[in-house]
Formats: structure tokens, sequence, C-alpha cells
């Protein structure tokens, strides 16, 4: 037996002190008996290393105390039973023994892994924020992702739109994405050259019926972003909130809309003055992108939606958004309830 990789026990005085960090930091302290406490490090010294399997079972088999603690860690699913070096030939090895720490229960992990594969993601736009989220997400094993967006690579793209070269200027961004990921062999990636509006949403949802997320779209704070959310959430479709600077909720309802942007304009006041400047591209046409920015948004968005997906763990951030700081890069978890 060893313990999970976020896991570690030592021998503090007489105690056995057991501290696992993920999902949640919590310590158990156990009481070890003087005439314990020789077996007891020997044991700990194995289940940290995860060497020694012949004799801690020598020592279970032969010490009531250890087999009692072999049960404790056990029933509170401290110890791995999934390993990236024995399954070599696993895309997912690395990231299943990050799933067996983020998961408590005793489901192998491998099944996380299996409903994330059976799942389809709708994402909207195939530029800073689109382009990186689709990377992440195919990557983590989505088994499905259908990417829309009728713009073409030009130069200013290439610093931020990672996935894109010289040579790729002048195409489609979306078929462009899609080849690239489509190579890496893992899930499945659609273009859809075409723009998410109102006059199309109700061909998307026809043509692409088993969308389980849309994702790829900021907060809804504009009147046009506000009304594709409430076009797709009464559909019943789950839409997941993503700019450069932020990542979440994921809104279930219409009705909370109005909710979370009140809040957030309380939370943050100076939100109204800077969705003015945006919306008023006549005055000036400028697309501040800093690619530093955009992979933490969208990896933190990339964690949350794997979770939601898989079920592999609690997401933060379904009614709370991840909110980035330009200046200094630290993250807040605002609760928008």
């Amino acid at each position: 037996m060893m313990l999970k990789y976020d896991v570690y026990a030592e021998i503090i005085s007489d105690n056995l002190v057991i501290t696992e960090l993920i999902p949640t930091t919590q310590q158990y302290i156990i009481k070890i008996p003087a005439s314990q406490l020789k077996p007891v490090t020997e044991f700990v010294t194995s289940l940290n290393s995860g060497k020694g399997e012949e004799k801690q079972r020598e020592q279970i088999d032969s010490n009531d105390f250890i087999k009692r603690l072999s049960k404790f860690v056990q029933n509170k699913s401290l110890i791995a039973h999934f390993f990236g070096d024995s399954n070599p030939n696993n895309p997912y090895a690395r990231q299943l023994e990050m799933f067996e720490s983020l998961n408590r229960s005793i489901s192998p992990v491998e099944e996380f892994q299996s409903t994330l594969l059976k799942k389809t993601v709708f994402i909207i736009g195939a530029g800073r924020v689109g382009t990186a989220l689709a990377n992440s997400l195919n990557a983590c094993g989505v088994g499905k992702i259908i990417i829309a967006d009728t713009d073409i690579i030009e130069e200013t793209n290439l610093s931020r739109q990672f996935l894109y070269t010289h040579s790729d200027i002048g195409k489609y961004k979306v078929d462009v994405l899609a080849t690239r990921l489509n190579n890496r062999g893992l899930g499945k990636v659609v273009p859809v050259r075409e723009m998410i509006t109102d006059n199309t949403i109700n061909q998307m949802a026809s043509t692409y019926p088993n969308v389980d997320l849309y994702t790829g779209i900021p907060f809804p704070q504009s009147d046009s972003v506000t009304k594709t959310y409430e076009d797709l959430l009464e559909k019943g479709y789950m839409v997941y909130a993503i700019g450069e600077h932020d990542a979440g909720p994921l809104f279930t309802s219409a009705k909370q809309i109005n909710k979370a942007r009140a809040c957030l304009m309380q939370k943050y006041p100076m939100t109204k003055n800077q969705n003015s400047r945006r919306l008023d591209a006549a005055a000036h046409d400028r697309h501040p992108s800093f690619l530093p920015e955009i992979l933490i948004t969208t990896s933190l968005a990339t964690a949350e939606i794997v979770k939601y997906l898989s079920q592999v763990a609690i997401m933060n951030t379904e009614s709370s958004i991840y909110s980035l700081s330009s200046t200094n890069y630290t993250v807040k978890l605002i609760d928008l309830d």
C-alpha cells in the first residue's frame, strides 16, 4: 500500500499525524501506544514510500493495531490504487493519478475519465479564449468538442492563439484548430463555420442536440451576450461563463443572470465603466489581450468543467466566479449568491 500523493503521514511524539491536502486540507491524529511506536513507524515509512509491501502484509496479519490502522486509511480513501507507471499506454495516466486525489470515493478513477469521454462541449468562438479552452479540454479527455466561429486567422492572432502558425493566415480558425487537435488523437473536435446568433441558435441546437455544456462566452453583461445566454438556458442547456480575467459561474437558469450581474457590479463597481468602454468600438477599436492571463483563466475554467462533467469533484464556481488580478496575477473566488 502507498498513500496518495497529496497525503502525508508522520510520527510526532506519540501521535501519528496524517495530513491530506486536497480536495480540502484536513488532519487525522491517532494516538500510538508506547509498545506500538516502532512497528507503526516502520509501517508509516512504507506507506509514504510504497516500498516493503511484503513486510506491510506481515504486519497487518500479525499486529491488531496496524490492522486497524490499515483499515482506517483505506476507509478514508487515503491509499493510492492507480499508478501511471503501470499504465504506460493510457494517455490520461497522470491525470488519473490526480483524479484519485480529487475524489475520496471508492469508485475506480477510470470511471470518471470514461464519463468525461462521453461528454460534448460546445465552445462559442475560436479566438484567444476559445483556442486555449479547446486545447485544454481536448487534452483532458472531453470526448467531443464543437467549436463555432467565422473568423479567419490574421497576423495579430499568432501571439495569443498559439495553435495557429504563420502559414495558417487566411484560413478559417475553426478548421485549423480542429485539424490540430484531431491530430492529437484524443477526443473529436468538430469545426462549425457559423456565428451563434438569435437566428442560428435553433439551427445549432437541432444539428447538435446532445450538448452537455456551452462555454467560451464571457459573463453576460452586454445585451447581445445576455440574449445568447437566455436563448441557450431556455432551451435547457447549461452555460459556463469564461472571459480573459474570469471563469464561472455555471448558469443553469436565465433567472440567475440578473442576480449574478447585480452581485458582480456590487463587488466590482468599475465593471459598468469598463463595459461601456468595451462596447464603444467606434471610438477606439482596441482589443487588449495577453496570453499569460488567458492561460490562467482558461486553465481554471478547464479544471472546473472537467470536475463538473466527470463528477470527479465538486466545482468551486458553480455559483461563484474566479477573478484574476492583472496587477499581481492572484485569483480570488467571488461568491455570487
